[in-house]
């Protein structure tokens, strides 16, 4: 491993860090989680005497730059909600978003009785990713991965900028119900996308967590019990074959850098910087439009896609429709190079980093709850998208959900106004969004 491409790697998040005064802001989430996965690159680099990781690190650099520069030049309208602002949280919830959250849980309890519930699987390796089989057109599954996230969101949302009357009560039993469906649903990860939620929500009513905040207190407890659970899960997994405690610390670290670099990086060695010219982009919408929306006039597709064959060669699985394959994470920039070539990856990079902070900052300036989950939740899935990679099955998730919530936000809504009894947008005078100021320097914070 070279001390160049270690240098590089650790220089990311720091100054990511310095520029958003240790803030732990989307692109700072964003640029943690790619550190370790860099450093794997590096390892592979070193086996095998290859360069990705310097092209990876000059990727990052590129969506850090793009994300800077959105920040610089939009007109500046932060959200300011001090303390002494806030009014004490009512005691009711708006019946509308109180129903729609109701409803979001059951059905999320509705796959795990119909569909059995993964952490009591005695196949939990193949069972987390069982989402159809409850039934319901998916409808239930889709609620588990999607639903409860843009719920939290949406509570969060409504509460912390005072757009909707949400009692503090309310708002611990959306989260509640969240982190107990992640703990339920047998992944390692689970109550890390729980605290990286919980981190979003928080840069989206504009109170980022401070780095110092989160690494004292009753917060490195949880993030301690994440890891465990983690640990835990990991030796049930039968693939693995770990058999005491004492492996699970070296394979999470290996999870963490050179099992999430390989499927990014047999993507280079199998296909190199210039490209295809989309045509594993096509594969792919094939593939999920004739899964997703099956009555439209489509060819049935034969193609599998690209995650999938990327999966079955590295696990070295004959590729089949009925076969189990397990997912991987090949990452937005190595998906972009296999399709568009290396030129016009970096430059999708520096596009990926101008709409992540267009979307977040549109989500800070929305006067509706509504309006700013749905833009917290574009958010979710471009951060998801960044790491894991399929541009083709992230957008089509995103557009099928979106469109599905707001329904069922509308239908949820629609008793409470045919009896008049419409909830106010706001419930207090005060302006959730500050004047226009102008934009700061880069790195320095009003």
């Amino acid at each position: 491993m070279s001390v160049l491409a270690i240098l590089l790697i650790l220089l990311i998040p720091i100054v990511t860090l310095c520029l958003e005064s240790a803030r732990l802001t989307p692109l700072v989430v964003t640029s943690l989680y790619l550190t370790p996965i860099l450093f794997g690159y590096a390892e592979l680099d070193a086996r095998n005497d290859t360069h990705t990781s310097l092209l990876y690190c000059a990727a990052a650099s590129c969506f850090i730059v793009g994300y800077l520069t959105h920040e610089k030049f939009r007109h500046r309208r932060r959200a300011l909600i001090a303390s002494s602002d806030r009014l004490h949280s009512p005691s009711r919830t708006a019946p509308g978003l109180r129903l729609f959250g109701w409803i979001v849980v059951m059905l999320t309890a509705y796959h795990f009785v119909v569909a059995g519930v993964p952490l009591f699987s005695a196949d939990i390796e193949t069972s987390r990713f069982d989402f159809t089989s409850s039934g319901l057109l998916g409808i239930p599954g889709r609620m588990f991965l999607f639903g409860l996230p843009f719920t939290v969101l949406l509570v969060t949302v409504a509460s912390g900028g005072k757009l909707l009357q949400v009692s503090r009560a309310f708002v611990i039993f959306a989260w509640c119900a969240y982190a107990a469906a992640n703990l339920l649903g047998g992944f390692k990860g689970g109550l890390v996308s729980v605290l990286t939620t919980m981190l979003l929500a928080r840069s989206i009513t504009s109170r980022p967590l401070s780095l110092r905040r989160m690494v004292v207190g009753w917060r490195i407890v949880v993030i301690v019990i994440a890891l465990l659970y983690g640990g835990v899960i990991s030796l049930r997994y039968r693939s693995l074959g770990l058999n005491s405690p004492a492996d699970v610390v070296p394979y999470l670290a290996a999870r963490a850098t050179v099992s999430a670099a390989e499927p990014g990086y047999l993507v280079f060695a199998r296909f190199g910087t210039d490209g295809t010219g989309g045509e594993l982009f096509t594969q792919d919408t094939k593939y999920f439009l004739t899964k997703y929306l099956p009555f439209l006039p489509l060819e049935q597709s034969v193609a599998f896609p690209f995650e999938k064959t990327i999966s079955a060669a590295l696990s070295r699985t004959p590729i089949s429709s009925t076969a189990f394959i397990v997912p991987v994470t090949i990452g937005a920039f190595p998906e972009l190079v296999a399709n568009l070539g290396i030129g016009i990856a970096l430059s999708g990079m520096f596009l990926i980093g101008v709409v992540l902070s267009h979307l977040v900052s549109r989500a800070q300036r929305c006067t509706t709850a509504l309006k700013g989950a749905l833009f917290a939740l574009a958010v979710y899935f471009l951060q998801i998208y960044i790491l894991n990679g399929d541009l083709v099955y992230s957008f089509l998730n995103l557009s099928l959900m979106g469109v599905l919530l707001l329904l069922l936000y509308g239908v949820c809504q629609c008793p409470w106004m045919s009896f008049g009894a419409i909830e106010p947008r706001r419930f207090h005078a005060r302006p959730r969004v500050a004047p226009a100021i102008p934009a700061a320097p880069l790195g320095d914070k009003p």
